[in-house]
């Protein structure tokens, strides 16, 4: 019986976790678009930023470097912070 509700409970996380790639990449704060615009001081990233990821390995500093591609034809919009 165990068993039965634990293979239930793993399927549903995993359809949750393909159908919600927003939720988790804000639990993944190195792939939140969030974090992205409140570092570049905008209201939100363009809809072109993909494969983004951010890292923070100072120790003592907080110094966050951030890679990601985008359209260059919205580049101005993330320089516009």
């Amino acid at each position: 019986m165990k068993l039965k509700y634990g293979l239930i409970f793993l399927a549903g996380a995993a359809v949750f976790g393909w159908g919600n790639t927003k939720v988790l990449n804000h639990w993944d704060r190195n792939k939140d678009p969030d974090r992205l615009a409140f570092i570049l001081n905008i209201s939100r990233v363009p809809p072109s930023v993909r494969n983004l990821d951010c890292n923070a390995n100072a120790t003592t500093d907080v110094i966050v470097t951030c890679s990601f591609a985008i359209d260059p034809r919205e580049f101005d919009k993330a320089l516009s912070g």
